[in-house]
């Protein structure tokens, strides 16, 4: 995770208490050691004057410092057309002495070749006597412009990056923002300053001797976050009054608060987001929570918000935050949301402002309220705040007390964000920590920063976590004892502040001094677990000392964990310095920058092995059960259970599952979690190995909100205890449920486990605790409730009936049942449907729409086991009418569209879709996961959003949603098919003329039965599936399902479709050849068999193993059909450069590849350079494994007809291309997606190499930047990814910058423009540009140079004026634009023909 910190204090979360390092560590600055050097630019631009100002300004720095020979050594160098030393660190052991000597310092006039002043800070100041290796290196850089040779400056930075200077730099003037960033410490915004001429750097004297002084102090680490709040990750947005009974100061005091509060939390993806919104007459979105990772960013654009006076129409922005602020916008699913709502009086409309509070109500936001003045509505604010109003809704009387309160109340917001994961009691964790000198300085630094994140994750005091370090190279140095600090503050700053020693390794001095020092007293509790986290890159020096000292460790009782790090590390070595298993307490990680892939894994491994009941999982488990049955335990985890509580239930399940003879032969486990949702954990054709269990029960859903029972025995009938999925019919079935409240909904709970109880399952119910609701438990377990009902007192009681509840287990397992029945075909589906009452519809229209829907009712099977119905209408806001849940009866349904009510105002369509989305189609609302979805929308396609409203439709149909529309009198016929599925001709219909009827029963028929033949082609097909532990279990059968309802639309058989298969994580496994299997049967049972999983993902391995031995003579491949391979993958491969060999070789074999990509982790480059091209044909990315269904159709299709005369590596272009990308906010996300998108097609339509095509990007908003140079990357895959990287920011549109940039930088020789070449820019953007004359000045100049520039504009804000002054001309062949995705596309084909005529290129 990015660590930020603002201004020269660090601010660390104390229980709420707010503590700044430079002033609780009581240190001055004349006290502390440093060796300085300042590196001054005396080139010609800089001038005499301002050389003198320079001067000036560094001896007021130097005047602070207390300068001798033990405290700060002083070294000074000048830099032009060389660089020069003035005077070393061991020349002046006085203040005198330096000061006298700068009154010569020559100004040498030339250009400015940074590089030689950094070459020599290694090669001279830094390596002579006068350098001190115990006390930090400073340097100081200021300049007045870019480097001469920017190439041999970024060289000449990589080759000091190790060597552990803290350098500061200050750009003056033409400097540029890069370059000084480049220069500059990590992070820039403490490190980095640029000011506009040198005038300014007196004002800065002070502050930034401060940040020089405070660099030097050896117990403050280097600057990580920001941190008032500690671990906390939140959701924010700021509602903020903008009426006007304030006046703009006062407003702005707002403003200074909500600085305040940002700047007490970290910010960031994996952190804090914030959001702002400002209401007065009208609401507006100012800062949306997508829109920053850096706080400093964060901070410069809250202060641009501008005062808008008017009325106080606090329902509006209520209304904005579901439907505009937390709509995805940046939204994460799995953190608070918090609002902070501010206002100095009270709302204009009160009652629609209670309306508007009613809905957002229903959403689980924490809010907030600050009435400022004694005008506020208190009733009104304390009925927007939750509850209790005494927390959440507070009162000040002026703006100015708004400073007063400020502290205290981030304390407050900080409370109710994600807290630390590890709620653990108590342990004492010591961590010893490898400095050798083959880690090298920056590594170090990666191995505490992956440290910071562990710890941060304990709750650290002196009566429940305490933490000790000690490093050790040819020295061991107890960097803390376990009682030298109380809090995590002191803790992650030391941490941070361990010093990097270099040396050798003598890990046994390190583990003695760990036994006999550490663990002996100095804070080491005696009643408490003791665990031991160890990491190293290498092996001991003293090997036979390492052993025996590894041999005494043994003897105690501790945990130790090993991190082995690189490929020398001795793996034995440390398999034998950790505790037993290894395969759990020894972690191997590539290199340091693997680090950050295992903190969450490791993070909850040593929060696990810190409990005192923790089980490891080769633990000796006796086996008191051993009949054969097949076991369900069903486990609570909804939020009214602790971090802790939930360990030990975990631990309890562990025991559980130890009691059981495991094995696929004799007991079968499966595992269902539970809270709002129910997740599957562990089939019952799961690897049945009880160490693999045990393990699995670790990683099991984290606690939520909700104890929705039901679902889970719902999942438990229809998920685990199937046929498909390892259910056998001669032995018993046994559901055991472990909760310690009341199920949200009692009577379908209820229901529920009347039918399993009717399949003849018997349930067994544990509650934990006074919450177990008992007349629930009984209600649920078999009968008698003596029997089948057991009570634990607490979770620390659950050890006490564990013999009692294996017991009466393993009793009911001697019963044996008949098996269920198979399941029926026939139509099963969640059918939703939207219809639109705004104005422009009409009375009599939405007449004839309730007549049409109810035709289609009655066409249709509703019952609950069969197809659901939900019904909304919208105008301005969307209202569910009617929920899949009780949609489940033609009478419900009938007289729901009875109910649909006359037109309203205004049609967001948007806020419909987000609704069915995340209410409608949900599990909690009836939702059924292995139903299919189908909306049915009845609109004349009117939306005030429709961007949005088309955002919010491929949401739903990347989720597997089909979408079909039915156009009202009247309406937009583009506006529909812009949401409706694909093909749009199938899928969009009218109200007049509506025969879609069919199209509905079609796809809410299921056919997971139906092995009708769709496809009788002779071809050889190998299906690769990716077994790696990235996918679970649950995803895993999922995958497998997908696969055979593929392979059941073909005709299988010798003579026509031969099917292979391949699955692959740390190797590739053939599961079975071309000629294993003759019939359609045989093929499904063998994929239905297929269970193995593993760590890793090695694509590479798998595409070679199905190139060279499945796709054989001998295997089965036949010489005159086609060669298929169809590969399915959630991740990145390990190897990508091997895998894409990989697949170029399966390419010149003539094997057709589709490549599906499944979810976030995947790489789309990587697909792409698996699949044949064009890769539009052959790649499908799905969002989640269930989305797999919504492809199966089309595969097929396309694996009917492979396309026999496509260019493996597309069109034949000589030229370089610099994409120019509108980073400015005020291009809408999606927007910006697709103009990133559009630049990958184009990527991907060319032939890209050192003859061919070349790419480079630049990006521009307030700045212009090269993002990507023409000679970056030289793959395809390589320049796709850099594409993909590229974000949004900054406020305005400058162009202009951008394209001075093109002229003057991006096409030049050094950075890969070739001079023979055709130099071609193609512009994106969504909007209009801040300084049109500028830009059209640059572009004239840019256009003389020979340069062609083309324009895509995207959406329906761009002026296309503005666009035809930027291009080369004819404009008709130069600029495009697009208002959808499908009219991007066909522009893309356009662009590419006109460079086909400007270049003359052929195929």
């Amino acid at each position: 995770m990015k660590k930020f910190w603002c201004g020269l204090l660090l601010f660390l979360s104390l229980e709420g208490t707010l503590v700044s390092l430079t002033t609780a560590q009581d240190d001055d600055c004349e006290t502390f050691k440093a060796d300085l050097v300042f590196a001054l630019d005396v080139s010609s631009s800089v001038g005499q004057d301002n050389f003198n100002l320079m001067v000036t300004f560094v001896r007021r720095i130097i005047e602070s410092l207390r300068v001798d020979d033990d405290h700060v050594r002083v070294g000074l160098l000048t830099f032009s057309d060389d660089a020069n030393i003035v005077f070393r660190l061991e020349e002046h052991m006085t203040l005198a002495g330096v000061l006298n000597h700068m009154k010569s310092i020559p100004f040498l006039k030339g250009t400015t070749h940074t590089e030689k002043a950094l070459s020599l800070l290694k090669d001279e100041m830094y390596s002579g006597s006068g350098n001190r290796p115990d006390v930090a290196d400073v340097v100081v850089v200021i300049t007045d412009g870019e480097s001469s040779q920017p190439e041999e400056t970024l060289a000449a930075l990589e080759n000091i990056r190790g060597e552990n200077y803290t350098i500061f730099a200050i750009g003056i003037g033409e400097a540029t923002v890069e370059e000084i960033n480049a220069i500059s410490s990590d992070p820039d915004s403490f490190f980095s300053r640029q000011i506009a001429d040198f005038d300014v750097l007196e004002n800065m004297t002070s502050t930034f001797t401060e940040a020089v002084c405070e660099s030097m102090n050896p117990r403050v680490p280097p600057p990580k976050v920001a941190k008032n709040c500690g671990f906390f990750v939140a959701d924010i947005v700021f509602a903020l009054d903008s009426s006007r009974s304030m006046t703009p100061d006062d407003f702005n005091k707002m403003l200074s608060f909500v600085t305040r509060i940002v700047e007490s939390v970290d910010i960031g993806d994996n952190a804090t987001r914030i959001g702002l919104l400002i209401f007065s007459t009208v609401a507006e979105s100012q800062i949306l929570l997508s829109a920053f990772d850096s706080k400093d960013d964060l901070i410069n654009r809250i202060k641009e918000v501008k005062y808008t006076p008017g009325l106080t129409y606090t329902n509006l922005a209520l209304e904005l935050l579901p439907f505009v602020m937390f709509n995805d916008s940046g939204n994460r699913p799995d953190v608070q949301d918090i609002v902070i709502l501010m206002s100095d009086g009270k709302s204009t409309n009160e009652t629609a402002t209670l309306q508007a509070l009613t809905n957002i109500k229903k959403e689980n936001y924490t809010i907030f309220t600050l009435g400022i003045s004694d005008s506020v509505n208190k009733d009104e604010l304390n009925a927007i705040s939750s509850d209790p109003d005494s927390t959440y809704s507070l009162q000040v009387d002026t703006f100015d007390d708004l400073k007063s309160i400020v502290d205290a109340f981030a304390s407050q917001v900080c409370e109710e964000g994600t807290k630390p994961a590890c709620g653990l009691p108590q342990a004492d964790i010591i961590i010893v920590l490898d400095s050798s000198g083959s880690i090298k300085a920056h590594n170090f630094e990666k191995v505490k920063d992956f440290l910071f994140e562990i710890i941060k994750q304990f709750k650290v005091s002196p009566d429940e976590i305490r933490v000790g370090l000690l490093s050790f190279a040819t020295n061991t140095n107890v960097e803390f004892y376990l009682d030298t600090y109380t809090s995590k503050a002191e803790i992650l700053t030391a941490i941070m502040n361990v010093r990097y020693t270099k040396g050798k390794t003598y890990t046994d001095k390190a583990l003695k001094r760990l036994r006999q020092e550490m663990l002996q007293g100095h804070g080491n509790r005696e009643d408490v677990k003791d665990v031991v986290i160890f990491l190293s890159d290498g092996r001991s020096t003293e090997r036979s000392a390492t052993a025996r000292e590894v041999m005494e460790l043994r003897k105690t009782n501790y945990t130790v964990f090993a991190i082995g790090i690189g490929e020398n590390v001795d793996v034995d070595e440390l398999n034998s310095i950790s505790s037993d298993p290894d395969e759990f307490f020894t972690s191997l990680v590539d290199d340091f920058d693997a680090l950050t892939d295992i903190e969450s894994v490791f993070g909850e491994k040593a929060c696990n092995a810190s409990d005192p009941e923790f089980i490891p999982p080769e633990a000796n488990m006796t086996s008191m059960c051993v009949t054969p049955a097949d076991v369900v335990i069903v486990m609570d985890a909804s939020s009214s259970i602790g971090p802790s509580e939930y360990i030990k239930m975990k631990s309890f399940v562990k025991q559980l599952i130890g009691s059981f003879e495991i094995g696929p032969d004799d007991i079968r486990l499966g595992l269902v979690v539970f809270n709002s949702h129910a997740y599957i954990e562990i089939y019952l054709d799961t690897p049945q190995v009880k160490e693999q269990l045990v393990a699995a029960v670790d990683n099991v859903h984290a606690v939520s909100r909700g104890t929705y029972t039901h679902l889970a025995l719902n999942a438990s009938r229809e998920g685990v205890l199937q046929q498909s999925r390892g259910n056998r019919p001669d032995v018993q079935d046994i559901v055991i449920v472990l909760t310690d409240g009341k199920s949200t909904q009692f009577s379908k709970t209820d229901a529920e486990a009347k039918k399993l109880r009717d399949m003849g399952v018997t349930v067994l119910a544990l509650g934990i605790g006074n919450g177990a609701d008992e007349a629930e438990l009984k209600a649920i377990a078999s009968d008698p409730d003596e029997t089948f009902v057991q009570r634990a007192a607490d979770f620390d009681a659950l050890s006490t009936v564990l013999a009692q509840l294996v017991e009466v287990t393993c009793k009911a397992v001697e019963t044996t049942i008949d098996p269920p029945l198979a399941k029926a075909c026939g139509p099963f589906g969640d059918l939703v449907i939207m219809v639109d009452i705004s104005t422009s519809i009409g009375t009599t229209r939405i007449g004839k729409v309730k007549e049409a829907i109810k035709e289609i009712i009655d066409e249709l099977e509703i019952d609950e086991d069969k197809i659901r119905v939900a019904l909304l209408t919208f105008d301005l806001l969307p209202k569910v009418l009617l929920s899949l849940e009780d949609g489940d009866s033609k009478d419900d349904v009938l007289d729901a569209i009875d109910a649909i009510s006359q037109p309203g105002y205004g049609s967001w369509a948007d806020r419909a879709f987000h609704t069915v989305r995340t209410e409608i189609l949900q599990q909690r609302a009836g939702e059924r996961p292995n139903a299919k979805d189908v909306i049915l929308l009845f609109s004349d396609g009117v939306s005030r959003n429709a961007e949005l409203t088309i955002l919010e439709a491929e949401k739903l149909k990347e989720n597997g949603a089909k979408v079909i529309t039915v156009g009202t009198e009247g309406y937009n016929k583009n506006a529909l098919r812009a949401v409706s599925s694909a093909p749009s001709d199938d899928f969009s219909f009218t109200v007049e003329n509506f025969d879609g009827i069919d199209r509905i029963k079609d796809l809410l028929e299921d056919k997971s039965c139906d092995s009708s033949v769709q496809c009788g082609v002779e071809a050889d097909i190998v299906v690769i599936m990716d077994a790696s532990t990235s996918i679970s279990k649950e995803e895993f059968r999922e995958m497998k399902d997908f696969v055979k309802h593929l392979l059941s639309g073909f005709e299988i058989g010798p003579d026509h479709v031969r099917v292979g298969m391949a699955t692959y994580n740390y190797d590739a496994v053939m599961e079975f050849h071309l000629n294993s299997f003759s019939t359609k049967n045989q093929v499904l049972q063998a994929v239905d068999a297929v269970s193995g999983q593993g760590a890793d993902t090695r694509t590479d391995k798998a595409l070679k193993l199905v190139r060279e031995v499945m796709f054989t003579e001998d295997n089965g491949n036949r010489p005159n059909v086609p060669d298929i391979a169809i590969i399915v993958t959630d991740g990145r491969s390990r190897d990508r450069e091997e895998t894409i060999e990989e697949a170029i070789k399966m390419h010149k074999d003539g094997i057709t590849v589709f490549a599906i990509g499944v979810g976030s982790r995947i790489s789309e480059t990587e697909l792409y350079a698996i699949a044949s091209s064009p890769p539009d044909q052959f790649v499908f990315e799905v969002k989640d494994f269930q989305g797999l269904s919504a492809i199966e159709t089309t595969l097929q299709r396309k694996t009917c007809g492979v396309p026999s005369s496509v260019h493996p590596d597309g069109m034949k272009l000589q030229a370089d291309i610099m994409f120019v990308f509108d980073c400015s906010d005020q291009v809408l996300e999606l927007n910006f997606a697709w103009g990133l998108e559009f630049a990958s097609q184009i990527v991907k339509s060319v032939r890209v190499g050192n003859k061919w095509a070349r790419f480079g990007a630049i990006k521009y908003s307030t700045d212009a930047v090269l993002e990507m140079t023409l000679d970056s990357y030289s793959t395809r895959a390589d320049i796709l990814t850099a594409i993909d990287q590229v974000e949004r920011s900054g406020w305005e549109s400058r162009v202009e910058k951008s394209l001075r940039l093109l002229r003057t930088l991006a096409f030049k020789d050094c950075l890969g423009g070739r001079p023979n070449v055709p130099h071609i820019a193609i512009v994106f953007t969504s909007g209009a540009f801040t300084h049109i004359d500028a830009a059209k000045y640059e572009a004239m100049l840019a256009i003389n140079t020979g340069m062609k520039i083309f324009s895509v504009g995207i959406g329906r804000q761009v002026d296309k004026f503005q666009l035809e002054m930027l291009t080369s001309s004819p404009y008709s062949n130069s600029v495009f634009v697009g208002e959808s995705r499908e009219e991007l596309h066909n522009i893309r084909a356009q662009l590419l023909h006109e460079l086909d005529s400007v270049l003359n290129i052929c195929y």
